[in-house]
């Protein structure tokens, strides 16, 4: 049964569900999503997964959306929040019109890499997102150098009191929680289910599915995109290759579909092994403490959080590529 079958908001009546993908971990996704349709990612796990995505615009990949400034609207994007693209350009590409509460928008972090991976962990062959993204734009002719900062979804990041980036465990999160972009242009929206969400609170040590799709265009939906382009009409200062003194080296920047591309993702699919032993004494007092005081979700959580943990503590390696996150002080 579709996850996705719900074309209702509480801003709007989309159109009919013309695609859907259900995103298994170490893999990610590509889809185009035209100028007033609407894009969808579902969560399947009461855990609540980290989702990165990459958005380009499908007629030239070269614009993409650019967190730095997509920050200026905060650190965490909220409701009727928008993705805005990379200087000179400066285009609206999305509108966030769907988003619970317990689904933070982030503009802090990056995305986990190969190199990080190592350099944290001694694993360079590890699930992560730089990879997961660049396996599904890859189905449509980008390279891994085509990847660029994440729009992430239920990435609950914070700061502490020198400043330093911490990660949050996602709490609340409910199976169908979902979060809505709204195409205010033609769009490539790539999504991938963070690497590390295994080895971080950002998916509470776990990994599971997401689902993504897209609604097609409804009468709603296009007066939405209508009022948008009231609201913020066109900048003379916002700058298209035809205004560039030096022309770019490629012509044709579209993006189409690869004829017979098949993706190469670390680890896929991700196979789990149950590990049975038993709690005594103070150990599983406390590990029941954690669940009724609502800080895990049974004993499995609060038994593998504790054991990452631990490790993330005493094990990981500081590294400038991970920043303050090597120590578990780090993780809330």
């Amino acid at each position: 049964m579709s996850r996705l079958t719900s074309a209702n908001s509480s801003h709007a009546r989309y159109g009919d569900l013309r695609d859907e993908y259900e995103i298994i971990p170490t893999s990610g996704k590509a889809m185009p999503v035209k100028k007033g349709e609407v894009f969808r990612s579902v969560q399947h796990d009461p855990a609540g997964m980290c989702v990165d995505i990459n958005i380009f615009n499908l007629h030239d990949y070269v614009e993409h959306v650019e967190t730095s400034i997509s920050r200026r609207q905060g650190f965490h994007i909220p409701l009727g929040g928008f993705a805005i693209s990379d200087s000179p350009r400066n285009s609206l590409m999305m509108q966030v019109i769907e988003k619970p509460e317990t689904c933070v928008i982030d503009m802090l972090g990056h995305r986990c890499s190969p190199a990080m991976n190592e350099a944290v962990w001694g694993e360079p062959d590890m699930t992560n997102c730089q990879d997961s993204l660049a396996g599904g734009i890859g189905e449509y002719g980008l390279t891994p150098d085509d990847t660029h900062a994440s729009y992430t979804l239920w990435m609950p990041t914070g700061w502490d009191e020198a400043g330093l980036l911490t990660l949050r465990r996602n709490v609340g999160v409910k199976p169908g929680d979902c979060c809505d972009f709204l195409a205010l242009m033609d769009v490539l929206m790539v999504a991938c289910t963070c690497g590390i969400n295994d080895l971080s609170p950002l998916g509470n040590y776990f990994q599971a599915p997401v689902s993504i799709g897209v609604f097609e265009a409804s009468d709603e939906t296009n007066a939405m995109v209508a009022d948008v382009e009231r609201r913020f009409p066109p900048l003379e200062g916002q700058k298209k290759p035809e205004d560039f003194p030096v022309k770019h080296h490629i012509e044709d920047r579209a993006l189409r579909k690869v004829d017979g591309y098949k993706p190469q993702f670390n680890r896929f699919p991700m196979t789990y092994e149950e590990v049975e032993f038993e709690l005594t004494g103070t150990d599983l007092e406390e590990a029941e403490r954690l669940v009724r005081a609502g800080l895990r979700t049974d004993l499995e959580d609060a038994v593998r959080s504790g054991v990452i943990e631990w490790y993330n503590g005493n094990r990981a390696n500081h590294h400038p590529l991970y920043g303050s996150i090597g120590g578990a002080a780090a993780y809330l």
